[in-house]
């Protein structure tokens, strides 16, 4: 915040400045100066709006904060919502809400155009990496029951390959039947 308030040459911080410290942590650095098609920056925007949409209506979302198309980080577009109140625990129904929101934008590019993209990328590995969660380390899976079957660890130089898992292959392949 103080760097903002550097940066436009005044000697107090004010809201704003901390607006825009927390949205440059929380969305990344913006990119006002990447050029963008005018059909990309539609797309963007309409992909955008299916997540704001399903934010809205979702009863147990996070209220949507923020929605933009500049691109920030190493996105192209941003909906942010944030917690009313600190959150040590995730309900179920929080979690679902969640996976349904991520998914708002390609079902928005979908109606709209007929058509998919690459623009859910992270979307997907997002809600691909929580829905394993919820199937082995949370329990909430109606198929295999209340049982932990252990983090999603991925084996990176070697790291996990000492590691067995504790389960046999048709609980593996249930397990990949949940997420799916």
């Amino acid at each position: 915040a103080a760097l903002h308030a550097v940066r436009r040459n005044s000697t107090t911080i004010n809201m704003d400045d901390f607006e825009t410290a927390r949205d440059r942590v929380m969305m990344g650095q913006s990119r006002e100066t990447m050029v963008l098609k005018d059909d990309e920056r539609e797309r963007i925007a309409y992909h955008e709006s299916g997540h704001a949409l399903l934010a809205y209506v979702l009863n147990k979302t996070d209220p949507l904060h923020k929605i933009t198309i500049i691109p920030r980080g190493m996105a192209l577009g941003v909906t942010m919502t944030l917690p009313e109140e600190d959150r040590h625990i995730m309900s179920r129904e929080h979690l679902e809400d969640s996976l349904c929101m991520r998914m708002g934008g390609r079902v928005a590019e979908l109606l709209v155009y007929g058509d998919l993209s690459t623009g859910a990328a992270d979307d997907l590995q997002r809600n691909t990496d929580l829905a394993r969660r919820m199937v082995r380390e949370w329990g909430m899976s109606k198929e295999i029951g209340p049982m932990a079957w252990g983090p999603n660890n991925q084996v990176f130089l070697g790291e996990d390959l000492m590691h067995t898992r504790d389960y046999s292959d048709h609980t593996s392949q249930t397990i990949d039947d949940e997420v799916d």
